[in-house]
């Protein structure tokens, strides 16, 4: 069973209600940035997602010229 917390303690409680969507690998941090910190490559971060996890691919960020 895959499972993935996310911390929001420090989150306002209005910020965060039941269906929420978190970003897990975005632009803020970016993906470069939390593999550094977990002391890996990025491209093994990307590699070990499970079949199981819902992905949505997004091809055109906002602000994006």
């Amino acid at each position: 069973m895959m499972q993935c917390f996310v911390d929001v303690t420090d989150l306002p409680a209005a910020a965060v209600t039941p269906g929420t969507e978190a970003e897990v690998f975005g632009t803020a941090p970016d993906l470069n940035h939390f593999a550094a910190g977990l002391g890996l490559k990025p491209n093994y971060l990307l590699t070990q997602i499970g079949g199981l996890c819902h992905r949505r691919y997004v091809t055109h960020l906002p602000g994006d010229c």
